[in-house]
């Protein structure tokens, strides 16, 4: 496997029991590939509740300060339907791995959970970009078949905005966003993927501007990615061999941390 990290980013106190929950279950997946398995860097809002200094494999870094402005970390309940958190913050976890000079990076949520660590799903991911679990073509709704042109795409309405705000056109039958889940950026460039994080900001910043939500961070992604021509594919075995999203299940995972810790 090549030389990947692992990243997340973490805010609020459930998030927090998750991380525990996946680290433990990660050292135990990961346990025959000790030599091989990818290091997890955690970039988070503060460290109370964390406990993963006991894995060798985990770094823990801290968000800006300013970066959780108008947060706050008691109310991210962390489904698709919050509207307190901004997603746009795990463009932090890839400047992370950047800074301790990874430039394959993978980035997860952390209600996670492995299914099975099968390093030959990651290294199926060819050619060079941004691979997600699973995603959306051509502005998420319309186009993208035979026959179909521009007119046929039904834009969804953030994207009709953020397309206005920042002036953009691109070729909308072939533009992807990726479901950000699971997102392994690999074979990309250094420049590339700091054009990436710094275009999320600019789409981020705009998605404030205009008052818009904030957790359908897949139009951020997309644009960002687009901008700087970071290519999107979809390997639906990184969510299906891989991992499990418990993203709208969480009461499960907690049942689960309850079992392996004994806490409420």
């Amino acid at each position: 496997m090549k030389d990947v990290c692992i990243v997340s980013v973490v805010v609020g106190a459930k998030y927090k029991k998750f991380a525990n929950l996946f680290c433990y279950d990660y050292n135990i997946e990961t346990g025959d590939h000790t030599n091989t398995r990818p290091v997890v860097i955690l970039v988070v809002d503060d460290y109370d509740g964390l406990n993963v200094c006991k894995y060798d494999f985990v770094t823990v870094k801290t968000l800006p300060e300013d970066a959780l402005h108008d947060i706050d970390p008691g109310r991210t309940f962390g489904t698709g339907t919050v509207k307190n958190f901004d997603y746009s913050l795990k463009r932090y976890g890839y400047q992370a791995a950047m800074d301790a000079g990874y430039t394959d990076i993978i980035f997860i949520d952390m209600d996670m959970a492995i299914r099975k660590w099968d390093e030959s799903v990651f290294d199926a991911c060819t050619p060079p970009g941004l691979w997600a679990g699973r995603g959306y073509s051509s502005a998420g709704f319309g186009g993208g078949w035979p026959g179909k042109n521009v007119a046929d795409i039904k834009f969804t309405p953030k994207l009709r905005a953020l397309k206005k705000e920042l002036d953009y056109e691109t070729d909308w039958l072939n533009y992807k966003m990726p479901f950000e889940a699971v997102m392994y950026i690999t074979g990309v460039q250094k420049p590339v993927i700091q054009s990436f994080i710094d275009n999320w900001k600019i789409v981020s910043d705009a998605t404030k501007l205009l008052n818009l939500p904030k957790n359908k961070v897949t139009h951020e992604i997309g644009l960002a990615a687009d901008m700087c021509k970071l290519p999107i594919y979809f390997n639906k075995q990184l969510l299906s061999v891989v991992f499990k999203h418990y993203i709208m299940n969480h009461k499960a995972l907690l049942n689960i941390h309850k079992a392996a810790f004994g806490d409420s």
